[in-house]
């Protein structure tokens, strides 16, 4: 049946009921939902999310809807903590990501190496190459750049 976990998604104040709306078609009941807003950006927490991801059904239908969100669940059982975020590039394509909390550091035996053969500048670019692996695109503009995702959808251009 798999472990059910507590997990937080965060999606822009402005699209917050659009969210619960869909939630409710494709996911749960709105009154099983936590929510408070902190500015531009809306949490609502789920509890007993099954190994801490949504259904394709609901994520999809976020994804169709053009809302950008983040989603994130800590350490349970055998799983580590982890980040799930969806945005959208000034071109209308999708960026989803999927971050790992291990996935945030270097394992010191690697920087060691890169050490003992006097190799700083390889070892920068590893960490540089790190960092943008794991970089989520910014809030700025995801309602715009989501609305030309699904017009983008609309007339069948990739």
């Amino acid at each position: 049946m798999g472990e059910r976990v507590y997990v937080e998604l965060i999606v822009l104040s402005a699209q917050k009921d659009q969210t619960i709306q869909i939630s409710q078609d494709t996911y749960c009941d709105p009154d099983s939902i936590n929510e408070y807003d902190s500015g531009d950006y809306s949490c609502l927490s789920y509890e007993e999310v099954k190994n801490g991801n949504f259904p394709d059904t609901f994520t999809d239908a976020l994804e169709h809807a053009g809302i950008a969100y983040e989603y994130s669940h800590e350490s349970f059982g055998e799983y580590c903590a982890w980040e799930c975020s969806l945005r959208f590039t000034p071109e209308g394509a999708l960026v989803h990501k999927q971050v790992y909390a291990n996935d945030r550091s270097i394992d010191l035996s690697t920087v060691k190496a890169y050490l003992d053969a006097n190799n700083i500048p390889e070892l920068l670019i590893h960490i540089d190459t790190r960092i943008e692996s794991n970089e989520v695109l910014p809030w700025d503009n995801q309602i715009e750049y989501g609305k030309l995702y699904q017009m983008k959808q609309l007339i069948g251009v990739k």
